[in-house]
């Protein structure tokens, strides 16, 4: 995996004062989005770092901030790649940006420029129809909170009155990696050659006694590396700027005392450093959009969406150019980067445009599966898919639940709009559960190729209602304010938010520490809570479809 992944600045930052009141003024918001419905309430004149930190409250924290000259302004969010948690709490406050101070443009990271906005009709059609609505705004929620989209999807998904558009170049961002950390192969060899006579047969005797960490001990104490070692342990908090000039740093140190560096290694090490210069390069390039897009702004701010590791490169352009700005983390970094994330296995699934879904769940059955944030995925067929799998589900569990009985026919024109599947109408076979609430189960077909006739089926065992969550001290129940604004998209994503809080003081109250997970449900016999109203299992066939739902119910 790139390590520029987990390069994230350090959020050890003072936090400006989010009531600072810059001389720009912004005007209000008026007007219905057609998609989601919702009409925001007209808001007077304010100024940015007062809009930010009410779209910030209880989600985020304005950790940065400065007043421009030049009339352009931006809203920065900062992210982690592998941040659930964080990319559904940066999809919260755009929301109540876009529905507070009528947010225009999202410029975001991963996604090229020169393809223009991100425009999920497939998504958008379902959300227009007030009869497949709560499905779609819930798959929509679900599918980020998986984390198979990002922030900046997440909005292009569910609003036509926000343009997502992407800010970087492909000649920076598909400069490749070294294939092996040049970092380590030369920190190692100057180590080697600086050894004392002393050191070297502590060396050899530990590593032939089998003791690896005092061995590591010996190794980590050359004074001639010393300082490079303590550093290279804090490349998780390093600026790209601060990573390019450690990457140099080794190579003099390398070169100061002649260490016999391969030149395989030397190789890899001009890859790193290409590779680092161009993430510094690509904070240039994404703020240098941004400030363009504040041109047809119209007055409103910009917001952008980047990894924690280029903030103080996109800041230190927004200041050079005379931009007003305001920066953004998401609340659970201030706790800690990893809250709510995904595993190093997913995330590599995400970065070559595949699905996080572990084998088993209908991701990993659509896409094909035999550092840089990756590139979206709102357009690909086979999210498209998985989202029409998801919202046939909550629409066919939504009817079973109301009484509605097979076929439902009377679900045709909203089943028949979700491009790609097809129930088969003689699949459906109620069932009951040990817990006496009632059952679904039924087939859906999906199309996976060019061809018509290309399809996979994927069994369905659907119930209303949500899975039973584990029991919790109610001391660490948080209930959080209802949206000021009665928006549904916000509280469907307030509702996720606060699980995975939940579930994190859970696991601390346990005396556990946060950790990565392949998925919010990472194992296919579990239950997924698709929306707030269906649960449901996958599965290849009836009988695994139906095992997993009465074992988990």
């Amino acid at each position: 995996m790139n390590r520029s992944v987990y390069r994230d600045r350090s959020l050890q930052v003072k936090a400006v004062l989010a009531g600072c009141l810059f001389a720009l003024q912004l005007t209000g918001c008026h007007g219905k989005d057609p998609v989601t419905a919702f009409s925001p309430p007209a808001t007077k004149s304010q100024p940015v770092a007062t809009i930010a930190a009410r779209v910030a409250k209880d989600y985020g924290k304005v950790v940065d901030s400065g007043v421009g000259t030049s009339g352009k302004q931006v809203i920065v969010f900062e992210e982690v790649h592998t941040s659930r948690l964080g990319h559904l709490e940066i999809a919260l406050m755009l929301t109540r940006l876009a529905n507070q101070a009528c947010l225009g443009k999202i410029e975001l990271e991963g996604a090229m420029a020169d393809n223009g906005p991100l425009s999920p009709n497939w998504l958008q059609a379902s959300l227009k129809k007030t009869n497949t609505q709560d499905a779609a705004r819930g798959t929509a929620v679900r599918l980020l909170r998986e984390g198979e989209i990002n922030a900046g999807e997440f909005v292009a998904a569910t609003r036509t009155d926000v343009k997502v558009v992407g800010s970087e170049v492909a000649d920076q961002y598909n400069v490749p990696p070294p294939t092996q950390s040049a970092i380590n192969r030369y920190l190692l060899t100057i180590a080697l050659m600086s050894l004392s006579d002393e050191q070297r047969a502590q060396l050899d005797g530990y590593l032939k006694s089998g003791d690896k960490q005092k061995a590591k001990d010996v190794l980590l104490s050359v004074p001639q590396v010393k300082d490079l070692f303590a550093k290279q342990a804090t490349l998780s908090t390093m600026t790209a700027e601060e990573t390019l000039a450690f990457d140099k740093a080794v190579q003099a140190k390398a070169e100061e005392v002649s260490a016999p560096v391969s030149e395989n290694d030397k190789e890899l090490m001009q890859q790193q450093i290409a590779y680092d210069q161009a993430t510094v390069d690509r904070s240039i390039t994404m703020a240098t959009n941004t400030l363009a897009a504040c041109d047809a702004a119209l007055g409103t701010p910009v917001a952008m969406i980047v990894g924690a590791a280029h903030t103080d490169g996109v800041v230190a352009q927004l200041k050079q150019n005379g931009a007003s700005y305001v920066v953004i983390s998401p609340e659970s970094f201030r706790r800690d980067t990893l809250s709510g994330g995904i595993s190093i296995a997913a995330f590599d699934r995400k970065a070559n445009a595949k699905s996080v879904d572990p084998d088993g769940l209908p991701g990993a059955i659509l896409d094909g599966r035999a550092g840089h944030l990756p590139p979206p995925v709102l357009e690909t067929t086979w999210l498209e898919r998985k989202a029409n799998i998801y919202q046939a589900t909550d629409i066919i569990s939504r009817a079973f639940a109301a009484g509605g009985n097979p076929p439902f026919n009377d679900q045709n024109d909203a089943i028949g709009q979700l491009d790609g599947i097809t129930i088969d109408p003689t699949s459906y076979r109620p069932f009951t559960l040990h817990n006496g609430k009632q059952a679904l189960l039924f087939k859906i077909s999906v199309q996976v190729g060019d061809s018509p006739d290309d399809k996979k089926d994927i069994w369905v065992a659907a119930s209303d209602g949500q899975p039973p969550k584990p029991p919790i001290d109610p001391s660490l129940v948080i209930t959080p304010e209802p949206p000021e604004d009665n928006d549904p998209v916000e509280k469907l994503l307030q509702d996720d938010i606060e699980d995975e809080r939940e579930a994190e003081r859970s696991q601390k109250a346990d005396g556990q520490d946060p950790v990565e997970s392949e998925h919010p449900t990472s194992d296919a016999k579990e239950l997924i809570a698709l929306t707030d109203k269906t649960t449901a299992t996958f599965a290849d066939n009836p009988e695994t479809a139906q095992r997993n739902m009465e074992a988990a119910g």
